[in-house]
């Protein structure tokens, strides 16, 4: 779940809290993954681009575990075969590997996230923006005509020098 989890704050980083992106993005990222993540046909059968692809995707190494746990593992007899395994071609190795693949996606997504993250709050850009907005404020800001008794001075200041 740490990739999924890392995407999801890729995810909101990118869409800046505006829920409809979200679920925009959400719904499109999830039916690619779906594809590309043997729940529709074997990541074998599919082009070298697209197999290439697919080892970003968290859900492949997902589905292949749990189909290496359900089914692998020796559960059958010497002579016979699972079918679900030989369909997306599973061995037990599977399993092994994908514990490392989705260990580097999810540092993969954090890492993009916090790339990302530190883009868009860029300090020195922030500062120059809110000195800008101050300006702007000022340059717009009107005098009050309001008097407080007591707040205001009409004297000038003169300052006096004493000599010894």
């Amino acid at each position: 779940m740490i990739p999924m989890q890392s995407f999801g704050y890729l995810l909101v980083i990118l869409s800046c809290n505006n829920f409809a992106i979200i679920v925009v993005i959400m719904t499109v990222i999830s039916v690619i993954w779906y594809l590309l993540s043997d729940g529709n046909a074997p990541i074998y059968n599919l082009h070298y681009a697209y197999q290439m692809i697919s080892n970003f995707v968290p859900t492949k190494f997902m589905n292949r575990s749990f189909l290496a746990l359900v089914y692998g593992f020796d559960r059958c007899r010497s002579k016979e075969i699972q079918p679900t395994l030989y369909y997306y071609r599973i061995n037990d190795d599977d399993f092994y590997q994908a514990i490392p693949m989705l260990i580097m996606n999810g540092l993969l997504f954090h890492t993009l996230s916090l790339l990302i993250l530190i883009m868009k709050a860029n300090p020195f850009k922030s500062r120059r923006n809110r000195a800008k907005k101050i300006l702007d404020h000022h340059q717009t800001l009107k005098p009050s005509n309001v008097i407080i008794p007591g707040l205001g001075c009409h004297h000038e200041f003169t300052i006096k020098k004493f000599e010894c």
